[in-house]
């Protein structure tokens, strides 16, 4: 089954239908896959389980996912750009995979049900953190993981970000010390952070 819920226009939605035009995100590099890869491995995603990927663009981690749990389970993945869920949609994503197009502080989405959100390659871009956590914490059951990751290193996404300017002005990650306050007024309990040269991996759990 694939949903699309409207959402209102923003310039970021509008920066990242442009990208979603110039197929910037349709694939992982040569360079980034196996990260990637060995990013999913490391969540230790098992079949049948209820997962949740904001920001999921063209679909490139989404396929991944949906072949991790199985037609028993569910991946929902969502975008704010129109564009990337048109896309989305046309990569034939077995049925365990939902697509939609919404926001991360408004989840049409029940309380309690799934077991991870994935977040990678995605967190900075969002511009209420607190809300989208406190949002995550609801949808996710008792034991639920948050995952936050990136195929590059925290000084090289926020380097990045910072030389492309505009909309992207701000959206940085975070301290390891700012991610611990963020986490725990949002109900979360930071596991680990690791920062590598080639990867950034953080785990929080309720």
């Amino acid at each position: 089954m694939r949903a699309e819920n409207s959402s209102n226009h923003n310039p970021l939605a509008d920066y990242f239908d442009r990208c979603a035009d110039e197929g910037v995100f349709e694939k992982f590099s040569p360079e980034e896959l196996p990260i990637a890869k060995d990013l999913l491995r490391e969540m230790n995603i098992q079949a049948g389980q209820k997962i949740i990927e904001p920001g999921c663009g063209e679909g490139r981690l989404t396929g991944l996912l949906a072949e991790m749990v199985g037609p028993q389970g569910k991946v929902f993945a969502f975008d704010i750009s129109p564009r990337m869920v048109e896309k989305c949609l046309t990569r034939n994503l077995p049925p365990q995979a939902e697509i939609a197009r919404t926001c991360a502080t408004n989840l049409p989405l029940p309380d309690g049900e799934f077991h991870a959100v994935v977040c990678l390659n995605t967190f900075p871009h969002l511009e209420d953190r607190p809300a989208a956590l406190g949002e995550f914490r609801r949808v996710l059951c008792r034991e639920g993981i948050l995952w936050i990751a990136h195929t590059r290193s925290r000084e090289w996404v926020n380097s990045l970000h910072s030389s492309i300017g505009g909309v992207l002005t701000g959206h940085l990650l975070p301290t390891d010390a700012e991610f611990d306050n963020l986490l725990r007024q949002t109900g979360f309990s930071l596991e680990f952070l690791r920062d590598l040269p080639d990867r950034y991996l953080l785990k929080a759990v309720l």
